[in-house]
């Protein structure tokens, strides 16, 4: 989270850098890395990764010199009280850091790196808008295009957005649909950020999350679709106060929000 707060802070919003083509994933398992490390995963530009053991269960070995990346495996754990019986509904989170390495810093994995994902052309996308009409179903949410102002209205559970024809940029309509979405889908948490300031800026940063994870799901690259702006992605930084918690907080909440349209039977996954 430090690492996204720097880039914050150095003008660069990291959400919108060093996405690869295809979502990061666990090398061994196939599962996708989620939460915080999903978006660190992206940030470094590594689709696929190992721990040092992971690659001798490969059948392969991790190259001298490479470079460390760390992940965070979530449990949560029952509390106890004092006889050691577990009270119902009560638990706290225990934490678990992991020091994976890019398969490309690897050799002899007996692995094959997934084939990129088509990227986005001038015209509607037809994976784009599959994705989207099963957000609409999923959320029960309206949506519009009307106006010239992308809107969530909340009292309405409406999204309006301007016509197609308005955007010079298919990708930045799709990523901003889907920044939209993040907000409408906010309902079925129950945790939509309202207010003014941090918590502000916080929904903010969520349904940007939101939108990142919609993208690289299919494989639209993001320099197409964000705003980079030096101001822009600096006012994060002061709105949030340069807080990893809350980095971490709005990875999860807009994790939380993607679960409900690809749903997760197991919890976050162990780093092997």
């Amino acid at each position: 989270a430090s690492k996204f707060v720097a880039e914050l802070n150095r003008g660069v919003a990291p959400w919108a850098r060093g996405f690869v083509a295809n979502s990061p994933k666990n090398a061994n398992s196939g599962k996708e890395y989620r939460g915080i490390n999903w978006f660190l995963m992206s940030l470094c530009g590594v689709d696929s990764a190992v721990t040092y053991n992971g690659a001798k269960k490969l059948g392969g070995f991790v190259k001298k010199g490479a470079t460390p990346y760390q992940v965070v495996w979530v449990n949560r754990v029952p509390k106890k009280d004092e006889d050691g019986q577990e009270i119902e509904g009560k638990s706290f989170s225990m934490l678990r850091y992991y020091t994976v390495f890019s398969i490309d810093d690897c050799e002899g994995l007996n692995f094959k790196r997934p084939e990129a994902l088509p990227g986005a052309n001038n015209a509607r996308i037809d994976t784009a808008e599959e994705l989207f009409a099963k957000m609409v179903s999923v959320g029960q949410f309206k949506t519009e295009e009307k106006g010239n102002q992308p809107c969530y209205i909340p009292a309405l559970h409406t999204i309006e957005m301007p016509t197609f024809a308005k955007w010079n940029q298919p990708a930045r309509f799709y990523k901003t649909l889907f920044h939209e979405a993040g907000h409408a889908l906010g309902k079925l948490t129950g945790k939509i950020f309202a207010g003014s300031g941090g918590c502000y800026a916080t929904e903010e940063l969520v349904a940007e999350l939101f939108a990142s994870i919609a993208l690289a799901h299919l494989g639209i690259q993001s320099a197409e679709a964000w705003d980079n702006s030096v101001a822009y992605v600096q006012g994060w930084a002061s709105k949030l106060g340069s807080d990893p918690q809350a980095i971490i907080d709005a990875a999860s909440e807009a994790q939380k929000r993607w679960d409900f349209i690809f749903p997760q039977v197991e919890s976050e996954e162990n780093a092997d």
